[in-house]
């Protein structure tokens, strides 16, 4: 099953994206608008290409680090036509924190906290889309959970969380298991590495170790294209 594409065509399609971003990784941050714009032109081009009329297309940001640290940050939905100035804006606000070396950050949460998102409903075709741009080693789920900005009403382990990705656990309101598609890209390490057991998983691993990303997403979006 690919990221965008579908059995139906001539259909209506509404698409919303979670960007998770890893705010230890200068080199993420300082070219994630770039990055936004580009993805989101790759997924538009795939849609019209399969004939399907956008009804919506929203984006919306989760910038996520150490929770021992500091909590997540996450905006409202933007509407990419409508309001790329403002995307952008956001983008360029962004500010890259630079952890203690040896702290992980907390991916899983993220992708946790991404899942209870006012995903879209409507429409006879949709996607919720969460994509992942980190270059940090993750923490073990769970592992900073007695601090104070560990959010709430998440699951309580990397099963129930299997769960809430499967649709196996109704817990998400808004979130549908069949629209769901995540993109990883990130280090080939674990515990990232164990989400390759979801469906609709779609990993782009980095070669270097963590910490050692230099900007160049031409592998990030040479797999995409397969994807797509």
């Amino acid at each position: 099953m690919g990221l965008m594409n579908n059995d139906m065509i001539f259909s209506n399609f509404n698409v919303d994206i979670v960007f998770c971003i890893d705010r230890n990784c200068e080199n993420i941050v300082k070219n994630i608008g770039a990055v936004i714009v580009r993805l989101c032109d790759m997924f538009t081009e795939s849609m019209e290409l399969n004939c399907n009329d956008v009804e919506a297309f929203r984006v919306k940001f989760l910038e996520f680090d150490n929770l021992l640290d500091r909590p997540f940050a996450e905006s409202e939905f933007f509407e990419y036509k409508n309001q790329k100035q403002s995307i952008l804006e956001y983008c360029e606000n962004i500010k890259a924190h630079k952890l203690k070396d040896g702290d992980t950050v907390d991916t899983l949460e993220a992708i946790a906290v991404s899942l209870n998102s006012e995903w879209v409903t409507t429409s006879i075709i949709r996607r919720h889309i969460v994509v992942v741009l980190s270059d940090s080693y993750c923490s073990e789920y769970g592992k900073n959970s007695a601090s104070p900005f560990y959010p709430e009403n998440i699951p309580v382990d990397l099963s129930e969380l299997s769960s809430w990705w499967e649709g196996t656990a109704a817990i998400c309101e808004n979130y549908s298991s069949k629209s769901g598609r995540l993109i990883i890209f990130a280090p080939d390490i674990e515990p990232l590495t164990y989400l390759q057991a979801w469906n609709r998983m779609y990993p782009v691993f980095t070669k270097s170790q963590p910490g050692n990303f230099n900007g160049d997403f031409s592998e990030f979006f040479s797999a995409l294209e397969m994807y797509l």
